[in-house]
């Protein structure tokens, strides 16, 4: 009788037939996270092993029984080896061969020494830096650098006289904790003549007995109306940005207008006769939302892309309420006209609560991005001050 240890070695053997699986069906990322219960990040190795190996290779790997841990250390390697030195399918394929016959250990040895011996002719590697675009799980940011030794060394000296200080000042810092805040002290130190750069933004909620209309005023219950910018100006004075709230004809929570309170008047509202989104529309939009409004996604709005929701090519207009913050990849990969073709979905907004999500299929559900950070937005602030929802740790 097969064991529950005998079953997941052969799924683990299964690893490269699985990946060309995934390849020949053409399977999404949100599809394999979901049916595989594992992460995006997870679901996105299938994706990638898929197309580093020829559909060949791929039959040759599973032949052999290889595993994704397996195929992710020779796609990684190959890559590594110069385009201009040796044929990197033919050095997969002896990669596969040699795979088949060690552990994964033994296989990362030998494939690094085989890269370094294929680069032995090649020109020295240039510096670089990478630091990442956005948070890992714990809300950190990675920086990695590499650089000539003699040069590290360098950096690593003085860093390291600082670490010393800052823990001569507080023990409970860690040497790796100091080294850091060195780090961050030496890059970020303020020059002679800087000066404070953020300007605060307030959210304005207009009560619920008052009614914005598009020419810019305020009606009350008691019959009285007033020009908005004129409400906002005395209530805030010369603090900086607000953004206003109210509830639209049908209830909704949206955006009423936007200003830089008593110095000018952006248009908040926008303009409909260009199509790109004029950067105080991107501050609105990124105030609104925080990040990629993808469900998979967590990058930054502020450096997303402004995304009409009814695509510029079909008359949607360039204004607050069709602009939705994006990721340049999921912006690319959202369907413009889904009425008449449907590949990756498209971002749709919630007619009850002006929440814009994602429609993976053809009237399907509406799955909305559930990063922490999203509660942090202006819409989900808004939505909790009209009582749409509670602003709870497990709110969707």
């Amino acid at each position: 009788m097969e064991t529950l240890y005998d079953a997941y070695c052969t799924a683990q053997r299964s690893g490269a037939a699985l990946v060309a699986h995934v390849r020949r069906q053409g399977l999404k990322k949100h599809q394999i996270a979901r049916d595989f219960r594992i992460t995006q990040k997870e679901a996105d190795l299938y994706i990638w092993l898929g197309h580093q190996f020829t559909a060949k290779l791929l039959m040759l790997a599973a032949e052999k029984q290889l595993s994704v841990s397996q195929l992710q250390v020779v796609a990684k390697a190959a890559n590594k080896a110069s385009a201009n030195l040796v044929d990197k399918q033919a050095l997969r394929q002896e990669f596969i061969n040699h795979a088949a016959t060690c552990t994964v250990d033994e296989l990362h040895l030998y494939v690094n020494t085989r890269v370094l011996e294929v680069n032995s002719g090649r020109a020295p590697r240039k510096a670089a830096t990478g630091i990442s675009k956005q948070a890992d799980a714990d809300g950190m940011g990675h920086i990695h650098a590499a650089m000539p030794y003699h040069e590290a060394k360098k950096v690593s000296a003085i860093l390291d006289t600082d670490a010393k200080k800052l823990r001569r000042l507080n023990p409970n810092l860690s040497y790796a904790e100091a080294l850091t805040h060195a780090l961050i002290n030496r890059v970020t130190a303020p020059s002679a003549d800087s000066s404070p750069t953020n300007t605060p933004c307030f959210l304005f909620p207009l009560q619920a007995d008052a009614t914005y209309f598009a020419d810019g005023t305020v009606a009350f219950t008691n019959g009285s109306t007033r020009p908005l910018k004129e409400l906002v100006d005395e209530q805030l004075s010369d603090y900086g940005y607000v953004i206003v709230t109210a509830l639209d004809e049908n209830g909704v929570p949206t955006v009423a207008t936007s200003y830089l309170c008593r110095r000018s008047n952006p248009d908040g509202g926008g303009r409909d006769k260009q199509r790109s989104f004029s950067p105080w529309q991107k501050f609105i939009s990124t105030a609104e939302y925080l990040c990629c409004m993808h469900p998979d996604c967590s990058y930054p709005a502020i450096s997303s892309q402004g995304h009409h929701l009814k695509a510029w090519t079909n008359g949607g207009p360039t204004t607050l309420t069709n602009c939705v913050p994006l990721c340049g990849p999921h912006n690319a990969q959202n369907d413009d006209n889904p009425a008449k073709h449907w590949h990756n979905g498209h971002a749709i907004k919630d007619p009850a609560t002006g929440r814009v999500g994602w429609q993976f299929t053809r009237g399907g559900p509406i799955y909305h991005n559930k990063n922490p950070l999203i509660r942090k937005g202006m819409r989900e602030w808004a939505l909790a001050y009209y009582g749409f929802i509670s602003m709870t740790p497990t709110n969707k």
